[in-house]
């Protein structure tokens, strides 16, 4: 749950909210599982529900507070330790920040943590359709968005050559 809540958020102020949050849910409401081979599945649902939560919470919040100045914004990654590889994760994360929360919360589960389709409809709560189309909108707008940013454009150049056969 901890992990999945990095992958799915990147470095984040408030991760460990977070996660006290997601443990708080599940142990509420843990007395609604009445199969033990559904709990991990169930905790994944439950950590995917707190961080889309979140993430409209601050989709609210930056459109009622958009003048807030230099510093005060939401979304501020902790300071980096691996100088190039740090930088390039808060930059993707932040790219990632400006999709839809639907829409990120698909790509990063599919990409980020590396779920299968059927996993990441599941945790999305929508059919595999759905998700489908929302991976491949995320996929577009992150690559364009990317393209703008030499460094990542770069980056993700070089990993799509790796994945080709």
């Amino acid at each position: 749950m901890n992990a999945t809540l990095w992958r799915l958020l990147g470095p984040d102020t408030d991760h460990d909210d977070l996660v006290n949050e997601a443990f708080l849910r599940i142990i509420g409401g843990i007395h609604r599982v009445r199969e033990a081979e559904r709990l991990s599945s169930w905790v994944m649902t439950v950590t995917v529900n707190v961080v889309r939560d979140e993430l409209r919470k601050r989709s609210t919040r930056r459109r009622f507070f958009r003048r807030l100045g230099p510093g005060e914004a939401e979304d501020q990654p902790t300071a980096p330790t691996d100088h190039e590889g740090r930088r390039l994760v808060e930059r993707a994360f932040a790219l990632l920040s400006r999709l839809s929360t639907e829409d990120r919360l698909a790509f990063s589960l599919r990409y980020v943590d590396q779920r299968t389709l059927p996993e990441t409809a599941a945790l999305c709560d929508c059919s595999l359709a759905t998700v489908k189309r929302r991976i491949a909108r995320a996929q577009r707008r992150f690559r364009r968005l990317a393209a703008a940013e030499p460094e990542l454009a770069e980056w993700l150049g070089a990993s799509e050559e790796r994945e080709r056969p």
